[in-house]
Formats: C-alpha cells, structure tokens, sequence
C-alpha cells in the first residue's frame, strides 16, 4: 500500500493576512480593508473597498455611512452563494456609527489590481489558448458580466488585451465576458468538460448556476470578433467523492499507533541482534521507537507543541518547505518514518527465504508491514477529518500523539475545534471565536477518560467523563487544583464538571452523500 497523499489539513497560521484576491477566504476570517469611496451607488448602497491589491465593491443591506479613507475590518459570514460580510465594531469611531448588527455587505464586483484583465466581450485578441480546457474561477459577477480567473502555465510570454507589447509571463489571467457569449454548459461530475450545444445564448432553464468563488472549466470556442466560450462547473461531488474513496480505502484497516509500537518494542531487541536483519530496518526500527516522547515530556507545552508538529498530520505540509529551509527537517516526522519502514519492509520481504528460522523472521516483518500500514491509514484519515471546509465556518483539526510510559507505548487523541460561525449576542461578540479542545485517553488502571476544555469571551470551561466511578471520583478532588492552576495561567475559569460515563459519539470517518465528516464527532 502506497499513500503518498498531498494533503496540507491546517490553514495558513497567518489567517488574518490579507490575501491578493478573494478567492481563499473562508468562512469566519477577518481581513482588514480600505474604504475607497461611500455610496458610489446610492440607490443601491454600494461601496468600493481594497484589500491588499485586490478592489472590490460590495452592497449594504442597509444605509451606513463610511468616509473614504476609512480602515474596517469586517468577517466573512457567508461564501456562497455569493461572498458575505460583517463589520467588525472594533474602534470608538465606529461605535459612535451605531453600525445595526444586523448589517451585512454583499460582494458585487472584485478587480485583483496585479492582475491582467481582459474584456472578452469587447475585444477578439484574447491570450488564451483555443479549445483548450482551462481551470478557472468565477471572481466577479455584475449584470450579464462574469470575471473569471483564468489559470494558465505557459513558457512564453502573454499578450495583453490592452496593448500590442509583449508583457511578462502570468500563471493566470483575469477575463471578463458576457453571459451571452456563452454555449449552453452543463455540470460535469469528472472534472472533464462537459457536452455542449452550440446555442450562443443559453436560455434561463438551462442556464448554470453561476457563484462567486466558483471553480468552472473555460473552453474558447473562436476567436471571432465577438468569441464564444464554454464553462463546465467543476462538481464538489467530484472531490468529495475522491475523498470518500480514500476513506473507503483505509477505514477498515486503520489502528491507532500503539498496536504497532507496542509490537514493534517487543521485536525490537530480536531485530538489532539478528545479524540477518537490514542495517536500514533496524535504524527506522530504533528510531521510530526513540523519538517517542515519555508521558512527563508532554507535560510540558513547548514539547507538546513539537510532539503534535512531529504526529505526522503535518507531513506534506513541510515537503514544500525542505529545499527553502534549512533547518526544517522529517526525521522525527512520525509519518515520515512510518512510510519508510514500509518501503523497506517491502523490500525485505520480496525476498525468498531458504530456512524455517528465515520464514519465521519473514512473518514478524510481514506483521510488522501490516500494522505499520494500518497505522499510517489512521493517520491519513485524521488528514482527512482536518481537512478544511468551504461551506462551514468550522474548522476541525483531528490527531493522535503516541508516546511511551513505563516501557509501553500509548496514546492521546485530540480534537481542536475553531468555531468562527457562533451568533454574536452583541456587538461586542462580532468577530469572536469559540475554541473547544477534546482529549481521550486510556491510561492505565483509570480506564477511558475524555476532557473537553471550551474557551470563548475569555472564559474557559472544562468537563470530564470517566468510564470508572473510582477515577471520577479521582478527578473530582483535583478540580480545585485545576481551578487554581487556570487561574495561574491568567485564564478565566467557567464550569468545571466530571461525570460518570464515557460519551459514545459517532465515526468521524463516516461516509454521508452530503458531508463527507461528521462533525459531531
């Protein structure tokens, strides 16, 4: 079993920079912009904002009277169908606008600033290629107008629109075009264009459902003085569905770490004095088992923090990162070594063996491989449960922290929750997070324990479930302690609870025809 998925689960640390174009927000961030000009409609209580390079114009739902000049920050609370946001009252001026909570601004019209903008209505000297299928995305809507971002990869340079010089290589163009230049398209579930009819102007039944954000195919079907185009809309059941087929994959043989490292611990001292054993096998062996971190390291916060940078959910997110820097290193990548044990594992087992003491050697490092597989497929799920979502202000990050105590491994599940989607009360609550940390454990002679710590509005609460009346009873006596020990941290503490009996909740891995994760989970 190869997996070598490209995944990078974790939106960038840097969430509140401003991004060149609005295509990556997602619900819940907070970006900071400039007012340009107020009521540059009127009637339609429109404003032009900037972002960065990107300007854009978006309509109020009701009268607000900003100054040009001006610097907002305002939240995404909605991406489609089309981009929604509210203003952050973060400052005493505004405060004194009495902005209604209720108040939502409505993306109408964007224009990346570093972008080529090509009006493909007006013009036939377009820089794209003919009947080639084009990755895209719809930027900009206004009337029968649609900017898409057109992506390309070309080793000459493009011809702007505007001009007969030659300007710089792009990796994507900006088009705008008229609804009615448009062949009728219909929705493709596999990523390839679609069949179409050669009608110019679809009619309002057959028309596709064009969205803000969306990511379509483009097809240029001439180059006529007024050219036609085709868009194909790339499905998100087609994503889905290829995630569902990697979670059909490795559900029914995933296990969590421990089933290995403890079996890998005990072959371990059997593997280091075979002489016939690979110097390479016995290396990732030893390796795998000595960056384990003991339970007291956890402990402490700066070594939890490179326990979960090391827990392998990261792993493809730092592939990129190796050639740029130096000091960045797998080694200790918990993944990264799993996915070379098995590589050499299967090497070692492709060989025949000759004796029956070989054979009983080839089936320990089977079992090894096996285990090893498995593992690396709960890891590879727990990438998928933190995989961003567009349609959800919640964000989810799902992993498993091995470590070795008294000379056996185990393990703690956590699951971080940024919720950046609850209703504010008041305007004091616009643009806050709700937090929520859940940790599992098993250790031993205490039985199941869960621990779920919320923080919002700069109070923490805490609640505990305990599979055993002793062990609750346990935990009961220290909550005092943990109250104090909040307290210490400058942390404000909520309700702190224990209660008998673990908390059954259903797979996170579970497979639905409209979400791919449950997120009660």
């Amino acid at each position: 079993m190869d997996i070598k998925l490209p995944i990078n689960p974790i939106n960038s640390p840097t969430l509140n920079k401003p991004n060149d174009s609005l295509l990556s927000l997602k619900p819940g961030q907070k970006i900071d912009v400039t007012v340009i000009s107020d009521l540059i409609k009127a009637e339609t209580n429109a404003i032009a904002l900037k972002m960065a390079n990107t300007t854009f114009t978006v309509q109020s739902n009701l009268p607000v009277k900003l100054s040009p000049g001006q610097t907002l920050q305002i939240q995404v609370t909605k991406i489609s169908p089309t981009l929604e946001f509210a203003i952050i009252v973060s400052t005493p001026e505004l405060k004194r606008l009495a902005i209604p909570q209720e108040l939502r601004l409505k993306l109408i019209t964007s224009t990346p600033a570093d972008k080529q903008t090509i009006d493909a209505s007006a013009t036939n000297e377009t820089v794209l290629p003919l009947k080639l299928p084009l990755a895209a995305r719809i930027i900009g809507m206004s009337g029968s107008k649609i900017q898409l971002q057109v992506f390309i990869e070309t080793d000459t340079p493009t011809k702007s629109a505007a001009t007969t010089e030659t300007g710089p290589t792009k990796s994507s163009v900006t088009i705008t075009i008229d609804r009615a230049q448009l062949q009728d398209a219909k929705i493709s579930t596999s990523g390839q264009p679609a069949s179409a009819n050669t009608a110019a102007s679809p009619t309002r039944e057959n028309a596709p459902p064009f969205k803000m954000g969306q990511a379509v195919i483009l097809e240029i079907g001439s180059n006529e003085a007024t050219p036609t185009f085709k868009i194909t809309l790339a499905s998100p059941q087609a994503i889905e569905a290829k995630i569902n087929e990697f979670i059909r994959q490795f559900l029914p043989k995933h296990e969590s770490s421990p089933v290995l490292l403890n079996q890998l611990i005990k072959e371990l001292p059997q593997l280091l004095n075979n002489n016939s054993t690979p110097d390479l096998i016995q290396r990732i062996a030893s390796q795998i088992v000595q960056n384990l971190p003991t339970r007291q390291l956890l402990n402490d916060s700066a070594n939890l923090k490179q326990a979960l940078f090391n827990s392998g959910l990261f792993l493809e997110a730092k592939l990129p990162e190796l050639k740029n820097n130096p000091t960045l290193t797998i080694e200790q990548d918990f993944k990264a070594n799993l996915l070379k044990f098995i590589e050499v594992l299967k090497k070692e087992s492709a060989h025949p063996k000759k004796t029956d003491v070989q054979d009983i050697e080839l089936a320990t490092l089977k079992n090894l491989q096996q285990k090893t597989e498995n593992n690396v497929a709960k890891i590879v799920l727990d990438q998928l449960t933190s995989l961003p979502k567009d349609e959800t202000s919640k964000q989810v990050w799902s992993f498993e922290i091995p470590f070795v105590d008294r000379g056996q491994a185990d393990a703690v599940h956590i699951q971080i929750t940024k919720d950046s989607g609850n209703q504010p009360s008041s305007d004091s609550d616009v643009g806050k997070d709700k937090w929520s940390v859940t940790l599992s454990m098993n250790p031993p002679g205490l039985g199941a324990i869960q621990c779920q710590l919320s923080y919002y509005d700069e109070t923490i609460n805490t609640f505990f479930r305990s599979q055993q009346t002793q062990t609750s009873e346990l935990i009961n006596e220290h909550l005092d302690q943990l109250k104090h020990q909040f307290e210490d941290a400058g942390l404000k503490p909520g309700v702190i609870n224990i209660q008998d009996g673990i908390q059954v909740t259903s797979s996170a891995y579970t497979i639905t025809q409209n979400t791919l994760l449950d997120e009660k989970a």
